[in-house]
Order: C-alpha cells, then structure tokens, then sequence
C-alpha cells in the first residue's frame, strides 16, 4: 500500500484519493443527534416488520399473540445473521421464522403462508420497488413522456389498491371505526 501510494506516477491521484476521502469523513461524522435518529428508524423498522408479519399472520388464519410474532421474527433475524449463506437471509429466515410460529401453536401450512406473505411484502416487493427506481432514475430521461404518463397512472392504480386492501384489512381485523358489528362467517 505505502510503495504504491509512493509511485511517481500514482503520488498525486493517492494524494488526491486520500484528501477526498479526509474531507467525506469530516463531513458524515453523525451526531449525537444523528445518531439518535438512526436508532428511532431502526426500532420503527422492527416494529413495522414485526407488524407485516403480525398482519400476515392474521391474513392467513393464525392467531398468535403479538409478543409471540416478535419472538419469531427475532429468532429469525438471529438465524439469518448466523447462516449468511443467501442475501436478505433467503432460507433461513423463511425456515426459522415459519418454525417458530409453528412452535408457537400455528399448523404448519399456515405457518408457511403467512411466511411467504410477510417476505413477498417485506423483500420481494422492496427488491422490486428497487429496481423500477433504478430503471426510471436510469433510463427517465429516454422513456417517451406518453409511456411515464402511463407508469405514473398504473402506479397511482396500485397504491389506491394497497390502500383500498389495508384498510379493508383493518375492518375485517375489527380495526377501525366503521367495523362491521356482524361476526365474520369462514
């Protein structure tokens, strides 16, 4: 490293490399503030995943009390990071996670389903959601504007529908101020 640093030819790009990379230090060097913000995303983004997982758990029929769903997706997380095998932890966090909720009390078809629900959501469409930013960060400025005034429609579609789903989700759970006071029939 330092012979090559010391090259004549490469001395000034190192010199150059070197101080660009000081200066960025300097500049990301979090604050305690900083820091406080990051740990509050971290905790929302559990809970929320604990939360998709506790919904897609209902979706399918189980009924698992909520520090149960947090004991499954933590032992998940434990089993993802100790067998990296896969990015995002694919097989086992599905293994483990679909395992303890059987454990729990949940058949294992169910178990499975609600699993498969909760990573479609939480991996599969993030990984897609991903990559169509890329595409049209990308490729935006070639896509004629008649096709962006297409995608932009499809995509106010979609999100009227995941709405349209979640709050008939939260009625049928009995969330919500207009839930229906009839039991529901399976």
């Amino acid at each position: 490293g330092g012979r090559a640093a010391a090259h004549p030819r490469l001395a000034p790009h190192a010199a150059r490399v070197s101080a660009g990379l000081a200066e960025t230090r300097d500049v990301l060097r979090p604050s305690g503030r900083d820091w406080a913000a990051l740990a509050a995303l971290a905790i929302a983004n559990w809970a929320f995943d604990i939360l998709a997982l506790f919904a897609a758990a209902h979706a399918v029929g189980i009924a698992v009390p909520p520090h149960g769903v947090a004991l499954a997706y933590f032992a998940a997380q434990a089993a993802g990071s100790a067998l990296p095998l896969l990015p995002g932890g694919l097989g086992a966090i599905e293994t483990s996670m679909a395992a303890a909720l059987a454990a729990l009390g949940a058949a294992l078809a169910p178990a499975v389903a609600a699993v498969a629900l909760y990573r479609l959501v939480s991996y599969w469409a993030v990984v897609a959601v991903g990559w169509a930013a890329w595409v049209a960060l990308r490729e935006g400025p070639r896509v004629p504007a008649r096709a962006r005034a297409r995608a932009a429609r499809a995509g106010r579609l979609a999100m009227d529908g995941l709405c349209a789903a979640s709050s008939g989700m939260a009625l049928g759970m009995g969330y919500g101020a207009a839930a229906s006071a009839e039991p529901r029939r399976r």
